[in-house]
């Protein structure tokens, strides 16, 4: 499980996590390159914290490792709005 470390989630940004069905975790390579994998469980667990399931994400988990900064962003499709959410990660 990854966890995803932010500065207080506003509740329309909870809310917003609530809605959408998928999300996107953008993680950089130690060579630079950029890594955007798609998520399907993923949920705020407090103001503080979003957890992702490691699923099939061996990029994602090596570019982690290598660096922590990672942006997740997620879109609630028939509202057509969403958010972007940026922090450090780490396994859990």
């Amino acid at each position: 499980m990854l966890r995803v470390v932010k500065i207080c989630l506003p509740s329309e940004v909870k809310n917003s996590l609530n809605e959408s069905v998928l999300c996107w975790l953008s993680t950089l390579g130690a060579d630079g390159n950029p890594n955007c994998s798609p998520k399907k469980n993923f949920t705020f667990v407090d103001d503080l914290h979003i957890v992702i399931a490691d699923i099939a994400s061996s990029s994602s988990r090596k570019n982690v490792l290598d660096n922590p900064l990672v942006c997740v962003s997620f879109v609630h499709v028939l509202k057509q709005k969403g958010f972007k959410v940026k922090g450090a990660a780490h396994y859990i």
